[in-house]
């Protein structure tokens, strides 16, 4: 079977109507941390820099005293910026440059998921503290305003299953990190990996 054959039978079990979000390759070295406020209840952040090769992103996130009740807990990187006194409302919508699915209904084809669904394509959690470490294909760390997939002015919502906003903050580029291997963990804390 050639390439192209196997291309298209893998585009063929799609579901139709839904665009296919690309992989980002190439991706450069900028570091991005969105630091939940350290004056509230639920603390922790999320960091994405330059996944192995260049290919993909590198996450790692840890969230910090979550409630017992609410969960399965997702979190998502939304278009837009919060504003300067934390208001979750104003990010805008999950980053979604292409048509695509919320919740994520199929991880095993996560391209046909919003590239910024972080936990629905890597696991949402129901324990008051969870980390997680893994690579994400369909984002880019590159600091290019008006790249649909890239990080500059976006920002990270935590949220309750019911999807009321808990925490949320801005990711900053924070510095120049290069990739240091394509290995990764998986996540800690109990969950499903699908959103609810």
């Amino acid at each position: 079977m050639t390439t192209l054959h196997r291309l298209l039978a893998a585009f063929s079990a799609l579901p139709l109507g839904l665009a296919v979000t690309p992989t980002t390759e190439g991706n450069g070295l900028p570091q991005w941390l969105a630091k939940l406020p350290d004056n509230k209840n639920v603390t922790g952040n999320v960091t994405v820099s330059q996944g192995p090769g260049g290919n993909g992103v590198s996450v790692q996130a840890y969230f910090l005293g979550l409630p017992a009740d609410g969960g399965p807990f997702v979190y998502h990187i939304h278009e837009k910026p919060i504003s300067s006194d934390w208001n979750c409302s104003v990010a805008g919508p999950h980053l979604s440059p292409y048509t695509s699915d919320y919740p994520c209904k199929n991880i095993s084809h996560p391209e046909t998921c919003e590239a910024g669904d972080l936990s629905g394509k890597h696991g949402n959690f129901t324990d008051s503290n969870f980390t997680a470490s893994y690579i994400e294909n369909y984002v880019s760390n590159n600091d290019a305003p008006g790249c649909g997939q890239c990080m500059t002015n976006r920002s990270l919502v935590l949220h309750f299953a019911n999807q009321t906003a808990i925490a949320c903050a801005n990711f900053t580029l924070i510095g120049m990190h290069a990739a240091s291997g394509s290995s990764v963990g998986s996540p800690s804390g109990s969950g499903n990996g699908q959103t609810t």
